[in-house]
């Protein structure tokens, strides 16, 4: 098992072992007080199952890129970014519980094609710019909270929704919100 506190750690693994860092694909665990942002970023073989420590607020582009990763998370309480932690992980198809205390969903979602669980947005979230872009799969109703103010294409390549969304009044910025989302009524 691999022992990571943050990306440096992973790096030196896979140069150390001769593995490129797109192959990687080998058990870990997360030590207690790592730094999670761009964890495996890139590793575009890696599927498998991660626990996160409480204490971790940062995992913005954690698992980005990781083209095979498609295994449950769960997301401490304490992690307040969530910034394009699962972007580009096309077979990811699991169920996501966001904490109260995150409050960045920017491309959370983005390119993930099969993605297709409910999601609740916690009230604390202020940006959802992209969370579901090029979700092509996604078909699940959302309630945007009140502190969200940006959705600039949110749910863009959605092609396969078709359900309720519910935007609040104070949302200023939903540029290309709904593009592509064919089904959309």
């Amino acid at each position: 098992m691999v022992k990571l506190a943050c990306r440096k750690d992973l790096e030196d693994y896979c140069t150390f072992n001769s593995i490129k860092i797109a192959d990687f694909n080998e058990p870990v665990e997360i030590v207690v007080g790592a730094d999670c942002h761009h964890m495996f970023c890139k590793c575009y073989s890696f599927n498998q199952s991660v626990t996160i420590p409480n204490g971790v607020k940062d995992c913005h582009h954690m698992f980005c890129e990781c083209h095979s990763f498609n295994q449950f998370v769960t997301i401490p309480d304490s992690v307040t970014n969530c910034d394009s932690m699962f972007s580009g992980c096309y077979s990811f198809n699991q169920s996501v519980v966001i904490p109260d205390n995150v409050n960045n969903c920017h491309c959370m979602f983005y390119g993930c094609e099969v993605f297709n669980q409910p999601i609740t947005i916690p009230n604390g979230v202020t940006n959802c710019d992209g969370m579901f872009f090029y979700c092509e799969a996604f078909n699940h109703p959302v309630t945007i909270p009140d502190g969200v103010t940006s959705c600039n294409g949110m749910f863009a390549f959605c092609y396969s929704l078709d359900q309720t969304i519910i935007v609040p009044s104070n949302v200023t910025n939903c540029s290309g919100m709904f593009s592509g989302c064919t089904s959309l009524n």
